[in-house]
């Protein structure tokens, strides 16, 4: 499957998924996996504009 992430995010989710792998206590293990999903969900949207932008391109 190819990787909707920049080469940033990418070094953020493996730093976050190690934070994850370390988290203390439920409070910060729900803060860390609401990053993640918020890293994830920002690289599928911008995948989605830049998919709309090059099949506008075309027409």
């Amino acid at each position: 499957m190819k990787s909707n992430l920049s080469t940033e995010e990418e070094i953020k989710l493996k730093e976050l998924k190690l934070q994850l792998m370390h988290a203390l206590n439920p409070n910060e293990h729900h803060t860390i996996l609401k990053n993640i999903e918020q890293l994830l969900n920002k690289a599928k949207y911008r995948n989605r504009f830049i998919s709309t932008l090059k099949d506008n391109e075309s027409l």
